[in-house]
């Protein structure tokens, strides 16, 4: 038996940790923590978590550490806790599907991590393909956004860049340009009170399967966001949804411009409550660039295929199945299982 040690149980990475070791050989048991206070929580700490071979599954250092290079950092966590971990005979090592993460924590504690890129679940490539093809027919572009339905302090709508996504949404449709969009959020838009025909703001929980059917219809996926938000990333381009991106940290290993993203640099040191001088210059940038898409449906036609292409090729279900097999064995070669 191997425990894969996940930090959140209430996180889409925890139920697809599960859904992709469901048919292997290996005797595996994924382990939701759910933890607010992170690892410095009790029930980390339990006995009967280490008694097995283990790994640690990370999306970002700071979820083991508390260390962030932010002007605002989380405590550090304390080096007898982590010890717990690192010291620990049964500790195989940490997985993190973020290069750097894996680089951050081989640096700081010479420990193995190993990297597994992403999934999302299998979709209908046919109902995708015809959502491409019906670009052709010169209906309006779907946009489509996203922040958290927990997110009651607007932390996540802030993060995920809600700001600079209501007036950019705002710029496309003054300059009369053919979109809709569609933003599960729990907070209301200026772009809403202007258009209100072509925006459509979802405040209400939506389980996976209605979640999928809002996406199946949608072309473009807007998330100038502060850092990465890999699984979101992932599921739009699972739906062969462009991008429309930062350069934020660990954006670059998901995200190339002009092939799966639209991506420009925010200059802000920090994303605010209100408009901010520092996104002038992206949305300068971005803009002009989603016009043009819509104006050219051939052009967008074949980015969304690129998307869709580059998304079966390197992040499927079955590679991501594959690559955790893989580093399993590769874990039980070098003996460290």
């Amino acid at each position: 038996m191997i425990n894969i040690i996940s930090i959140k149980k209430n996180h889409t990475l925890y139920e697809i940790l599960k859904s992709i070791v469901k048919d292997f050989d290996h005797n595996i048991n994924i382990l939701g923590l759910d933890s607010p206070g992170g690892i410095n929580e009790a029930i980390y700490l339990n006995r009967e978590n280490f008694e097995l071979p283990f790994f640690l599954y990370l999306e970002e250092p700071t979820t083991f550490d508390g260390i962030t290079s932010e002007e605002a950092p989380r405590s550090p966590v304390d080096k007898e806790v982590l010890n717990l971990f690192l010291d620990n005979k049964n500790f195989v090592g940490f997985i993190s599907h973020i290069k750097d993460t894996c680089r951050l924590m081989t640096e700081r504690y010479k420990k193995n991590c190993y990297h597994l890129p992403l999934s999302s679940s299998d979709k209908d490539l046919s109902l995708i393909r015809q959502r491409i093809e019906s670009l052709h027919e010169g209906r309006s572009v779907n946009l489509f956004a996203s922040s958290s339905w927990l997110d009651v302090n607007d932390h996540n709508f802030f993060n995920r860049g809600g700001i600079i996504i209501d007036e950019l949404v705002s710029r496309l449709l003054s300059d009369n340009v053919d979109i809709n969009l569609t933003y599960k959020s729990p907070r209301l838009l200026s772009s809403q009170n202007e258009y209100p025909k072509n925006t459509n703001i979802i405040h209400e929980y939506l389980p996976k399967n209605k979640l999928e059917d809002v996406m199946y219809r949608q072309d473009i996926f807007l998330l100038p966001s502060r850092q990465v938000h890999s699984n979101s990333l992932t599921e739009a381009f699972s739906f062969g949804m462009l991008c429309v991106v930062s350069a934020g940290w660990g954006m670059s290993e998901f995200c190339v411009d002009d092939l799966n993203c639209l991506m420009h640099k925010i200059e802000s040191p920090s994303f605010e409550r209100s408009k901010n001088r520092h996104y002038e210059d992206y949305l300068n940038n971005i803009v002009p660039r989603i016009k043009n898409l819509c104006n050219n449906r051939e052009l967008l036609i074949k980015k969304s295929e690129n998307t869709l292409s580059w998304y079966l090729t390197n992040h499927c279900r079955e590679n991501h199945i594959n690559n955790f097999d893989r580093l399993l064995n590769h874990a039980m070669y070098k003996g460290v299982i």
